[in-house]
């Protein structure tokens, strides 16, 4: 079970979300920081589940993506984005290690790291 942090809303959550299986599909769930001006978005895509972090929408700048395999790597990786992108402090590059972040030109956030 995904507990909401504090400032993070939902904006879609798939019925299956609260199961103990998640149904394979593209739209599962996301959730806005008002705040921040950020979505994060949960989906199943190319035999794999990916987490996508916007600035304002999926129109904007993608900070994150992360691929996993399982639902259960999905949902600690959901935790984990929702609370390092849930402040205002730029994520530290060993944060952004297994987020695989990427960031503005202005070089504000560390780049693709390994």
């Amino acid at each position: 079970m995904l507990l909401i942090p504090e400032g993070w809303s939902v904006e879609y959550e798939d019925p299956t979300i609260n199961s103990g299986r998640w149904e394979r599909k593209e739209d599962l769930l996301q959730l806005r920081h008002a705040a921040l001006d950020r979505l994060v978005d949960l989906g199943w895509y190319d035999h794999e589940f990916a987490i996508l972090v916007f600035q304002g929408d999926f129109r904007g700048e993608q900070l994150a993506n992360v691929r996993v395999h399982t639902q259960t790597e999905a949902l600690e990786k959901l935790r984990d984005i929702l609370r390092v992108w849930g402040t205002n402090t730029l994520p530290e590059p060993t944060a952004c290690s297994t987020m695989y972040c990427s960031g503005p030109a202005s070089g504000a956030l560390p780049g693709p790291l390994n």
